[in-house]
C-alpha cells in the first residue's frame, strides 16, 4: 500500500501475489529503495517457501520484471531462494564520484590546517 505522506490517505495498492494463488499465499519481507525503484523479497508458503525478489517503480507502483520474467519478478523463484526475509542494497558510487569526494575532502582538510 502506498500512502500520501501529508494526509495519510491511501494512494494505491501494489500487487505482490506473484505466483497467482487464490487466495494469495505470498508473503513479503522488508522493503529497500534504490533511487525510485522499490525492491522487496517474497515467498509462497504453499510452494515449499520458494521465494523471489520483486521490483517495482517506486513512483507509480508498476512492476519492473527482469528479462524472461513476468509481473514484478526481478530474481526468479527457484529452489536456491527459500523463504527470503530481507534484502540490502548498497549503491556503490562511480569512480569519478569517489575521486571528486577525495579531492574536495582534501581541499577542505588543507583549508582547515591553514586556519
Amino acid at each position: 500500500r502506498t500512502y500520501d505522506i501529508n494526509t495519510g490517505a491511501l494512494k494505491s495498492l501494489i500487487g505482490t501475489n506473484y505466483t497467482g494463488t487464490n487466495p494469495s499465499s505470498n508473503y513479503t519481507g522488508n522493503l529497500a529503495f534504490l533511487g525510485n525503484t522499490l525492491f522487496t523479497t517474497g515467498f509462497d508458503f504453499s510452494q515449499g517457501n520458494q521465494g523471489a525478489i520483486l521490483r517495482y517503480d517506486g513512483l507509480t507502483g508498476a512492476p519492473l520484471p527482469s528479462p524472461g520474467n513476468s509481473g514484478p519478478v526481478f530474481v526468479a523463484t527457484n529452489s536456491n531462494l527459500l523463504r527470503p526475509i530481507g534484502i540490502a542494497i548498497y549503491d556503490i558510487p562511480e569512480p569519478a564520484t569517489v575521486a571528486a569526494l577525495l579531492i574536495f575532502g582534501g581541499i577542505g582538510i588543507a583549508a582547515r590546517k591553514r586556519q
